[in-house]
């Protein structure tokens, strides 16, 4: 009977091609689309615990916003003076607040020449608290640098940075922010970078020779003391005419939280329509697919066959199709999940938690299982009334 059922389907090369087709194309849709909602969903966690900041404080330069900030790895260069801060924080509602330094490296810098662009962050290591948590920062020596789970690198290996050469002492942990996309040093390995490569009459100059780059900072990340509100804190320091952006990174998470929602919605949604398109081609296949084997069902009944055995055959012939479809769509989403995602964060700000090989194989086999399920629930009914058709009538009007 197995091998009847397979037989049957290499024999019918066009049906089972069709079929295995719509089953991969809804398979591919559908994990895909569940893979990238997980993920994101996974980032906005992640980040939430990884973060650890309550508030930033950034240049009125800036050319993107606080969500780009700290979610999109963007490197962009901007600078304000580190005074800015002076008499307008509440210092009595503050844990802890730390600098960093931004620095942009040029396309093909890195000891690899990618032509990718890294967001270099040099940051105070003696009051840092975004990175020391998870990385013994005090370990560090100069031109040591720690690199982001999404840049391109390994322990021990040399990277030029503009310039500079520096040995990777850790990759940080997966977090679903800008982190990912970064490298750590010292902010005052950054800042000699600064003043020796943007110091000079060419395109890329930004300084002037006079001026002390030990007093600029791109921005502060503060930690509140337990029970502050951050939106209250941003108001006052407002309030008290800070000469800068600031926002609460709460608020921030929040508004990125219900941009994201509306994104999942959005794909569900599609991820919907194409189930319900993949089940009605596919009724349609297994319509067909039946009809043709009218015939055959009706000599195999008249020679004895029980009508379980037919629907076992029947049952085994789609699963066989099912399986191949669902295991091609879950592979295929696999594969195109890093360049659907890539494409997606170059339209929009979009955290992205991190995914493992085993991850990988549980998408394909929920893929697998899906395949199973739809290519059932669409071939019941036609199968249904094949098996019980009359085998005699059944021989008269079918065909081989």
């Amino acid at each position: 009977m197995f091998k009847t059922a397979l037989l049957n389907v290499s024999r019918r090369k066009d049906s089972t091609a069709m079929t295995i087709i719509i089953t991969a194309i809804a398979v591919l849709a559908v994990i895909l689309i569940l893979a990238i909602s997980s993920c994101i969903s996974s980032g906005l966690k992640i980040s939430e615990e990884r973060l650890g900041a309550d508030v930033i404080i950034y240049p009125y330069t800036a050319r993107i916003d606080e969500t780009e900030f700290l979610y999109s790895g963007i490197a962009q260069m901007v600078y304000m003076d580190k005074d800015v801060i002076d008499g307008v924080l509440p210092e009595e509602d503050i844990e802890r607040i730390t600098p960093q330094f931004f620095l942009q490296t040029l396309p093909g810098a890195s000891c690899c020449s990618t032509g990718k662009e890294y967001r270099i962050i040099g940051f105070d290591k003696a009051t840092d608290f975004i990175v020391s948590p998870w990385y013994d920062t005090s370990t560090m020596q100069k031109d040591d640098m720690l690199i982001g789970d999404q840049a391109e690198g390994k322990d021990g290996m040399l990277m030029f940075l503009l310039g500079n050469t520096f040995r990777v002492v850790g990759t940080l942990a997966p977090t679903g922010s800008a982190i990912d996309q970064s490298v750590y040093i010292d902010i005052n390995d950054a800042r000699e970078i600064a003043h020796a490569r943007f110091t000079l009459e060419d395109e890329y100059r930004k300084f002037d020779e006079s001026q002390d780059l030990s007093k600029l900072v791109t921005c502060y990340l503060i930690k509140l003391r337990d029970g502050v509100s951050p939106d209250d804190f941003v108001q006052r320091v407002l309030d008290n005419g800070i000469n800068a952006n600031i926002s609460s990174i709460s608020a921030t998470r929040s508004a990125l939280s219900d941009q994201m929602a509306n994104l999942a919605k959005i794909l569900f949604a599609f991820a919907i329509v194409i189930v319900l398109l993949a089940c009605l081609a596919l009724y349609s296949q297994f319509k067909n697919l039946t009809g043709k084997m009218q015939r055959e069902i009706g000599y195999l009944r008249s020679i004895g066959l029980r009508k379980k055995d037919v629907l076992r055959m029947i049952l085994i012939q789609v699963g066989a199709m099912s399986f191949i479809g669902g295991l091609i769509g879950g592979i295929l989403g696999m594969v195109l999940f890093k360049p659907v995602v890539t494409f997606l964060q170059s339209l929009m700000v979009l955290p992205v938690g991190s995914r493992s090989f085993g991850t990988d194989i549980l998408w394909v086999a929920a893929g697998v299982i899906f395949s199973l399920i739809i290519g059932l629930l669409s071939s019941v009914g036609p199968i249904l009334r094949s098996v019980r058709m009359d085998p005699t009538k059944a021989i008269s009007e079918g065909e081989v």
